[in-house]
């Protein structure tokens, strides 16, 4: 069994109940494959040595932590981090903590999407988002869908982001001027140049 979780992590949901108890066998299985956390017993999604290692390598694995792990700052922070939508799985009012939801924006903007209102509504924290991903735009508040600086940091970065600005802004002239020339030159594709 070691053997298999060492070349393939995901092979400890194959295991027995007895083996998935194993601390050395789900380590060996994180530190190949994080998302291997779902299959260790719930002791060891417990294990603050393990949880590290499993979102040191995808942040996502945060959602098979134990609660008390995924109420923890540090681990929560580690996650975000490694992957800013694993905000999604961070417990609580944490969620909410401005340490924690900047990291998650700072490493994806799309982040965003896992954030409360206040959040979506917060200037600084959007204009980060969709300049680290011009698509964050979509989980704006609809206040900072109209906002023309925000919009064009936005459509900045990535073209298509405008199919997320207020309809009202689309109708207004010296915006759709300015955001032509931020297009232009531009390569439409989902990749950045």
């Amino acid at each position: 069994v070691l053997g298999a979780v060492s070349v393939h992590g995901l092979a400890l949901g194959y295991a027995s109940a007895r083996v998935s108890r194993s601390k050395n066998v789900v380590l060996v299985a994180v530190k190949e494959c994080g998302m291997a956390l779902r299959y260790a017993d719930p002791e060891l999604q417990s294990d603050k040595e393990i949880v590290g290692i499993a979102i040191k390598d995808c942040g996502l694995a945060l959602e098979f932590a134990s609660e008390e792990l995924r109420k923890n700052r540090k681990v929560a922070l580690a996650a975000v981090s490694n992957l800013g939508a694993a905000l999604k799985y961070v417990f609580g009012p944490l969620r909410r903590a401005r340490e924690v939801v900047w990291a998650a924006v700072m490493n994806d903007g799309l982040a965003l999407e896992y954030c409360n209102e206040k959040w979506r509504n917060d200037r600084d924290l959007v204009h980060a988002a969709v300049s680290n991903n011009g698509l964050a735009l979509r989980y704006a508040s609809e206040t900072l869908q109209r906002d023309q600086e925000i919009v064009c940091c936005a459509v900045g970065d990535f073209y298509k982001a405008l199919e997320y600005a207020h309809p009202t802004l689309l109708k207004d002239e010296k915006f759709i001027v300015v955001s032509r020339k931020l297009m232009r030159g531009r390569h439409f594709s989902p990749m950045k140049p």
